[in-house]
């Protein structure tokens, strides 16, 4: 779809930011820079989020067994905030301790799990691909 601007003679232009663009334009890899800069500057601010809010909760407490204590207030506001996710449980046949964990799902298929640590060699707030060492466990 080509989005057109009307410069103040009427004369019609096209947004420059359009996704119509032919890929090789300069336009078109400005678009593309400018967009995954606001992606990194959005995953920054969820992180940042869900880290500020596990603090809240959790203070300097350990996060063992309190993900579903994290996950769901978050989630609501996350929702509130205009950030689509919802709660899902994962279970684990093979992990010696947890049988379940629960995370965010986000509305592009990312995890996001504000209680990652509990596991060996992961971050504090995890936003990403599910987890490979999560597959190894189920």
């Amino acid at each position: 779809m080509t989005v057109y601007d009307y410069t103040p003679g009427g004369c019609p232009i096209m947004d420059p930011l359009s996704e119509s663009l032919p890929s090789g334009s300069k336009w078109a890899a400005k678009k593309r820079r400018r967009v995954q800069r606001q992606k990194q500057r959005d995953d920054a601010k969820l992180v940042r989020t869900a880290r500020d809010f596990r603090r809240g909760i959790l203070g300097d407490g350990s996060p063992h067994r309190m993900c579903a204590v994290i996950c769901y207030p978050l989630c609501t506001l996350l929702l509130q905030s205009g950030v689509r996710c919802r709660i899902e449980t994962l279970y684990f046949r093979s992990h010696p301790t947890l049988k379940n964990h629960v995370v965010l799902r986000l509305w592009d298929n990312r995890i996001l799990d504000p209680t990652a640590d509990q596991f060996d060699g992961m971050p504090d707030v995890y936003l990403g691909d599910f987890p490979e060492l999560f597959q190894h466990w189920a």
